[in-house]
């Protein structure tokens, strides 16, 4: 059958058509309730139906791995609160909720195109059972009165393949237009 196929899968190439790789599907994109910022999930990703305490939350297929995101406003703040504060303060509330709270990765910073992302990961332990936890900061240079923390859980043992994963997430932060 691939030998009758061979001369219309030809053509098609040549034309400029190319067929998608099985393992690659389309990213799923999903919204803050709050502040409108748009975070684009593997494809299996869903919103969690359930009540949680953020603007968004979504878990991966096997639910592995989560992504919980806090929008903020400036103008919610006391004049004198930064995005760092907010940030070091979702650290310091993961640490009194966690025994064994330990750094895994240092603070790295990074900026692409105009967004700022400052990241860190520690380790601890819920119950029976532990987790790495991802702290991210992302600020919008084109829109300084908007800011976001992300907080990404992942197993240790998983933490090879869902580090990736989880930074393209953060990665692909998008404000609204201001």
């Amino acid at each position: 059958m691939y030998q009758a196929l061979r001369p219309i899968l030809s053509l098609l190439l040549l034309l400029g058509f190319s067929l998608p790789a099985p393992s690659q599907a389309a990213p799923v994109t999903f919204k803050t309730s709050y502040g409108s910022m748009a975070f684009t999930f593997p494809q299996g990703w869903f919103a969690n139906p359930e009540d949680h305490p953020y603007d968004l939350q979504c878990l991966s297929r096997d639910e592995r791995m989560n992504t919980g995101v806090f929008v903020f406003l400036k103008t919610d703040l006391a004049e004198t609160t930064t995005p760092r504060d907010i940030y070091l303060r979702q650290i310091e509330d993961m640490r009194s909720k966690r025994s064994g709270f330990k750094l895994v990765e240092a603070e790295q910073r990074l900026e692409q195109g105009r967004r700022s992302f400052t990241s860190v990961v520690y380790a601890g332990k819920k119950n029976l059972s532990r987790y790495f936890y991802r702290f991210t900061l992302i600020e919008f240079l084109d829109d300084p009165d908007q800011f976001a923390v992300a907080l990404q859980v992942a197993l240790p043992g998983d933490w090879a393949k869902s580090k990736p994963v989880l930074e393209a997430i953060t990665l692909s932060a998008q404000a609204p237009a201001p």
